[in-house]
């Protein structure tokens, strides 16, 4: 298993300590794990909007089927309504039964846009005081969310 490999070295299991740089040519590693980087954006689910941004910077990390992202997203202003949605980097899994949560700058739970849209959308929003924010003018986001992928 070429997977077992990358723990191992000569018959030996790799010590805690010791790294070892994963080789890309490993047959379907690329699917169990990945790290990269993505420009994601604030805009309104109603209606999309436009918004102008000051700061753009997103992070995230695929282990098997899930995926861990870091956002932030500054911005000096947003004509979208309705409820805020952020892009996410990988779509993500959804059934009626599952709710992601994350941690966010604004004490505010975070929930995976698809419950809303119905339409597999690609985003998460913010939740306070039991209710979807909504589009503001102007502001900030700093968030964390792990969440399943197919």
């Amino acid at each position: 298993n070429p997977m077992l490999k990358l723990l191992y070295d000569n018959n030996q299991r790799l010590k805690q300590t010791e790294t070892r740089e994963v080789p890309g040519n490993v047959p379907g590693f690329s699917q169990f794990y990945d790290t990269g980087t993505w420009v994601p954006t604030y805009l309104g689910l109603t209606t999309a909007g436009v918004t102008t941004y000051t700061t753009q910077s997103g992070r995230y990390v695929r282990i098997g089927g899930w995926v861990i992202a870091s956002v932030f997203v500054n911005w000096s202003a947003a004509t979208g309504t309705g409820i805020a949605i952020i892009s996410l980097p990988i779509a993500p899994v959804y059934t009626s039964s599952i709710r992601y949560n994350g941690a966010a700058n604004k004490s505010a739970n975070i929930r995976i846009a698809q419950a809303e849209s119905g339409a597999g959308a690609q985003a998460f929003y913010l939740v306070t005081g039991g209710a979807a924010e909504a589009v503001t003018g102007t502001g900030d986001i700093t968030a964390t969310i792990a969440y399943a992928v197919a």
